[in-house]
């Protein structure tokens, strides 16, 4: 079984931001020489998530109105209490969606 590696590193703007990384993934996947088989994509960091969702500027609104709904950036959360931090609720929301995805 030929198993192939490839590493990014994204800057973001933060807080919702979506980043379509098809492009980086399929660059990859051309550059291994693999034919067949399985691309996952993986996200190390507790405040990242990711998902497979059109990449269209209103899914983009949508989802993160929907984060907002499940959970909201004003909500007191334990962890910004503890940490004397502000992200408690992007930890919630990178737990909803996941840290990657496997096609």
């Amino acid at each position: 079984m030929t198993v192939h590696h490839d590493t990014h590193t994204l800057d973001t703007r933060g807080d919702g931001e979506v980043i379509d990384v098809t492009d980086l993934a399929e660059k990859a996947l051309a550059n291994s020489g693999v034919t067949e088989g399985i691309v996952t994509v993986f996200v190390a960091h507790s405040t990242c998530g990711v998902t497979i969702i059109e990449a269209e500027p209103g899914c983009n609104a949508d989802l993160n109105t929907v984060m907002e709904r499940l959970a909201p950036e004003a909500d007191r959360w334990e962890h910004n209490e503890r940490n004397a931090d502000t992200n408690g609720h992007s930890h919630a929301r990178a737990g909803i969606i996941g840290p990657s995805v496997t096609i």
